[in-house]
C-alpha cells in the first residue's frame, strides 16, 4: 500500500450578474476525496453580493463543476471555520448537523473572505484509480515516486483536510462601488493551502484577470496545477 500527502489546488470563477463581470469563489483542497466522490470542495453562500445588516447562509459542497452533495456542519470535523471582514476575524457560527453549515453577518460595506479547513482524514484507493486520480490531479512527482517504488499497481491511501474560501461584496449601495479587497487579500487565514486573492478588486471588469498567491505550509508553492472554473451551462476549466 502506497501513502502519499501533496497538495493540489481548484480556483472557482462564478457568474453572479453577468453585466458585472466575474464574482470569485476561491476554492481549494490539501489533496482531495474519493473521485468517486467528487473531488471538488467548496463553500458555496446563499448569495456573493450580501447587503448591509443582512445575514448570509454558507453551505459546503462537495462534488465536481459546482454540482454535488451537501456536507453537514460536524464540530468534531472542523479544523476552522472563519469570516475575515472590515473589523477582523470572527468564527463562523451553526447548527450541528445541519445544511447550511454556517451563517455570517454582513455588519458593515466592505469585502468578507469565508474560509474553512477540516482535521485530516484519509481513504484507500485501488490502485489503478488512485493513479488516475493524481494525473487528473496534476500530481505528477506523487506518480513518479510511486514508479520508482514499483508500487504504480498498489493501493493508494491518501491523507487528505479540505481547504476552502469564498469572497463576499457587499457595497452598501450601487453595485460596483465599495469592493476594494484590503486586507482580506493579503492576509493568509491559516490553512496548510491556500489561495490568496491579491487582485486589488474582487471583482474584475470584462477581459481583466485574477491574481493569487499560492501558499502551502505558508511558503510559496509553484510547479503545480492550478485551475479556474466558470459555473453556468457553458462552464470552462483554465489550467495553469
Amino acid at each position: 500500500m502506497s501513502s502519499l500527502h501533496k497538495p493540489s489546488k481548484r480556483a472557482g470563477w462564478v457568474h453572479a450578474r453577468p453585466a458585472l463581470g466575474l464574482l470569485i469563489m476561491l476554492t481549494a483542497a490539501v489533496t482531495s476525496t474519493q473521485p468517486a466522490l467528487g473531488h471538488d470542495f467548496w463553500i458555496e453562500p446563499s448569495t456573493y453580493r450580501p447587503e448591509v445588516a443582512s445575514s448570509v447562509r454558507l453551505a459546503l459542497r462537495v462534488g465536481e463543476d459546482f454540482t454535488g452533495r451537501a456536507v453537514l456542519r460536524s464540530q468534531d470535523r472542523i479544523g476552522r471555520f472563519v469570516v475575515f471582514g472590515p473589523r477582523g476575524e470572527r468564527t463562523v457560527a451553526g447548527i450541528e448537523g445541519r445544511d447550511p453549515a454556517g451563517f455570517a453577518r454582513i455588519d458593515i460595506p466592505g469585502t468578507y473572505v469565508v474560509g474553512y479547513r477540516s482535521l485530516r482524514s484519509s481513504i484507500t484507493l485501488e490502485g489503478t484509480r488512485f493513479e488516475k486520480y493524481l494525473a487528473a490531479e496534476g500530481l505528477d512527482a506523487v506518480l513518479a515516486e510511486r514508479r520508482r517504488r514499483g508500487e504504480s499497481k498498489a493501493d493508494g491511501r491518501e491523507v487528505f483536510s479540505r481547504c476552502a474560501k469564498t469572497v463576499l461584496l457587499s457595497s452598501g449601495g450601487a453595485a460596483g462601488a465599495g469592493y476594494d479587497t484590503g486586507t482580506a487579500r493579503t492576509a493568509p487565514m491559516g490553512c496548510p493551502f491556500e489561495l490568496v486573492l491579491e487582485t486589488r478588486h474582487a471583482e474584475p471588469t470584462a477581459g481583466g484577470t485574477i491574481s493569487v498567491r499560492v501558499l502551502y505550509l505558508d511558503r510559496p508553492l509553484g510547479g503545480t496545477k492550478v485551475v479556474a472554473l466558470t459555473r453556468g451551462p457553458n462552464g470552462r476549466h483554465l489550467t495553469v
